[in-house]
């Protein structure tokens, strides 16, 4: 499964500039923050970055948690996204997780809607070894307030076919999160922000967390910067 990363970047860079006379790109970090929670602080990021044309785009998803004196844990995906007649765009391509437990890599299939400052969703599928499938909702959305005040509401989950315990995840229903942030634009492109996050593991993920002994259940205040280039 590993083999397919790079010969996907390659392929996914030639098709999103294939049919297209100029290329744009931007990067757009959602969350750079400090959580603080009742156990560890954590630095968390959830950055995108895309390049291509009106069409034919390449995708590259980058969300992480580094809490106190634990090991980086890290989600990557690079997609494809072809761009459909209602400005969703179906996206395939590679996701690679690494962290704490061994690293594993799956095969995406998916669609996405990216409009900055308006609205951002994911919907996911993932094939692995063994056929271990999964699949992962996202959804951003923000609410101006006022000029420069935006308050943004963000939930994602995941929910998995079978055990998977060296990635200690279980299955069924494995995780949700769900959290508010209070967004004050200094420019339209950088926003410090304050807010409060919930998140919670589920049945077998969750015994296996407390066998780790880890808290199924996490709320943290979160304080950071969004910014996009």
């Amino acid at each position: 499964m590993r083999a397919l990363v790079p010969a996907l970047a390659y392929g996914a860079l030639c098709l999103s500039m294939a049919g297209t006379a100029t290329a744009a790109g931007e990067v757009t970090a959602d969350q750079f923050e400090w959580q603080a929670g009742p156990d560890k602080d954590a630095l968390k990021w959830d950055v995108t970055a895309r390049v291509g044309g009106d069409t034919n785009r390449l995708w590259l998803l980058d969300e992480g948690i580094h809490a106190s004196g634990d090991q980086v844990e890290n989600r990557v995906e690079l997609l494809w996204g072809h761009v459909l007649a209602n400005r969703w765009e179906v996206v395939a391509g590679a996701r690679h997780d690494d962290g704490a437990t061994p690293s594993r890599t799956y095969a995406a299939l998916g669609l996405l809607r990216f409009e900055p400052e308006i609205f951002h969703i994911e919907v996911t599928g993932y094939v692995g070894d063994y056929g271990h499938l999964g699949l992962r909702l996202k959804a951003d959305y923000d609410w101006p307030m006022t000029g420069r005040l935006v308050l943004t509401a963000r939930a994602e989950g995941e929910v998995w076919n079978d055990d998977h315990d060296r990635a200690r995840v279980g299955s069924g229903p494995i995780q949700a999160a769900a959290g508010l942030r209070l967004r004050y634009r200094i420019r339209p492109a950088v926003a410090p922000y304050a807010g409060y996050e919930w998140e919670r593991l589920f049945d077998d993920t969750a015994n296996q967390a407390r066998r780790a002994g880890r808290d199924p259940e996490r709320t943290v205040w979160v304080a950071g910067l969004s910014f996009r280039f």
